[in-house]
């Protein structure tokens, strides 16, 4: 039951995305006549330059949030995130396909390809600046306090886009890809090591009900251990390279990046934070499940296991090697397929200074030693509710959308529109009008020769008065004067 309703809500909110989109197309064909990408990178910024006085910049600015809003509900932004978390529902498998490859990523995707377009609209990337920086905090925050073992990387994915939608912003397109790619390892190997862990625990996920696993899934406690360092930014590590590359590029790029660089190091402590907590409280703590179940416990089967061995191969060395050809200084590697801008931010951040770049690490190593020296027990029972219960959006979108619209359905709309006007144009009212039609129309069938013979006459009068006497444009009227002969002739044979 909980996963027909959690498809059911990322069918609606995802709607909403597919709306924005759809207005997105048809502002691009008023304004270009062309849905061609190359077509539109160069006739948008000739698009601004000319139109930018007229009601068509309107327009344009429209057509630019549009693909922004679209983007942010495929991937989860906050605000349009409410279907992520219950989506997994789903098996494993299935969530580290989409949250690695698939669907969630395909709002970011969108983003990078169509940023050429998007950054002649100043307000487009601000909203991706914001967007991108609060689902950072808003992510981060929410999964220290979840139990589900899935929630928590569930969380982190709202997080790391965040991080790629917010690298978008700050014009910097491939950063976002190369953290998408990066993302995809570290991120499916966290849901099948998930995955093995909740299998061999009988299907439980939650993680105050583990504990003590470290050597009895010692692969598992690998491969979780390594994902999540990688998640971190633990230096030469996948993650590493993106992810703390996108945070130091924020320093340099204008006014308004020095407030994603600070909501960033915040979200870059939140990862750490939670990534230790699951890592503590599955493989670490005092175990809580029943003995039954840890006597039968067993690692994830070969297969999966292979999988999983190549995503720890990713996980450890393809940022490493693929951090030029992405991201290094003068590469060219999306090409034109996003015409890349070649600001000097990029020479900035090629050069930025050693301290800069050890600020991250540093928020790291003061973060874990935080955590081992002093683990504070939670009084706060208000924040706590708050936080575990994701900001309390999911009770707000109920109370002023949900009720309010089902309300309006069941008193109003059910009666009026759906079996109302609805049903009389449609199967119901057609029914009714072909029984009235027959019940008319019946009494023509006499079963006689001589009236089957006098319709026949009749249709012949017909047709000759239209060949012969050419009154095609008096049918109606022919036709009329017929059936009132047919009337008067019946009624006195």
């Amino acid at each position: 039951m909980l996963a027909n309703k959690a498809a059911i809500k990322a069918i609606v909110i995802n709607k909403v995305g597919d709306l924005f989109f759809m207005v997105s197309l048809a502002f691009f064909y008023y304004c270009f006549q062309t849905f061609d990408y190359e077509a539109l990178y160069v006739l948008a910024p000739m698009y601004k330059t000319f139109y930018y006085l007229e009601i068509e910049a309107l327009l344009f600015d429209i057509m630019c949030i549009s693909i922004v809003l679209a983007a942010a509900t495929k991937s989860a932004q906050i605000g349009l995130h409410m279907w992520l978390p219950d989506a997994m529902e789903g098996p494993s498998p299935v969530s580290a396909l989409l949250h690695a490859a698939t669907m969630v990523t395909a709002g970011v995707f969108l983003i990078v390809r169509c940023y050429p377009i998007l950054q002649n609209s100043s307000f487009a990337l601000i909203m991706l600046i914001f967007f991108g920086s609060l689902t950072c905090v808003f992510a981060g925050t929410t999964a220290i306090f979840q139990n589900d073992l899935k929630r928590v990387i569930a969380y982190s994915t709202c997080a790391q886009l965040g991080v790629m939608i917010q690298a978008c912003g700050l014009a910097a397109p491939e950063f976002a890809m190369f953290h998408l790619i990066n993302h995809s390892f570290f991120k499916a190997l966290l849901f099948l090591s998930a995955g093995a862990i909740i299998h061999a625990l009988k299907d439980e996920q939650d993680i105050r009900k583990m504990g003590g696993l470290v050597n009895l899934l010692p692969f598992s406690y690998f491969c979780l251990f390594l994902g999540s360092a990688a998640l971190m930014g633990i230096p030469f590590l996948t993650g590493f390279y993106s992810k703390e590359g996108i945070i130091t590029l924020s320093f340099y790029h204008g006014s308004l990046s020095k407030f994603s660089y600070l909501l960033g190091l915040f979200a870059a402590t939140t990862t750490i934070i939670y990534s230790i907590r699951l890592i503590s409280l599955t493989f670490f703590n005092t175990p809580n499940t029943y003995r039954q179940t840890t006597l039968n416990l067993h690692e994830a089967p070969f297969l999966m296991t292979l999988s999983m061995f190549f995503l720890v191969c990713g996980s450890l060395s393809f940022g490493y090697f693929a951090q030029d050809f992405f991201i290094g200084f003068g590469s060219n590697s999306l090409g034109y397929s996003v015409n890349e801008n070649k600001s000097l931010y990029k020479a900035d951040f090629e050069f930025t200074p050693f301290y800069i770049k050890l600020i991250p690490l540093v928020l790291i190593l003061i973060t874990v030693s935080f955590l081992y020296f002093y683990s504070p027990r939670n009084k706060l029972k208000s924040v706590y509710y708050f936080l575990n219960n994701r900001w309390t959006i999911d009770y707000i979108y109920s109370e002023l959308i949900s009720k309010p619209v089902v309300y309006v359905s069941e008193r109003y709309t059910l009666h009026i529109v759906d079996r109302g006007l609805l049903e009389w144009c449609g199967p119901y009212g057609l029914a009714q009008s072909i029984n009235y039609l027959v019940s008319i129309t019946r009494g023509s069938q006499t079963g006689y020769i001589s009236s089957y013979i006098f319709y026949i006459l009749v249709g012949v009068a017909y047709i000759l008065l239209i060949i012969c006497f050419n009154v095609a444009e008096h049918d109606v009227k022919t036709l009329i004067i017929c059936m009132c002969s047919y009337i008067y002739i019946r009624k006195f044979l």
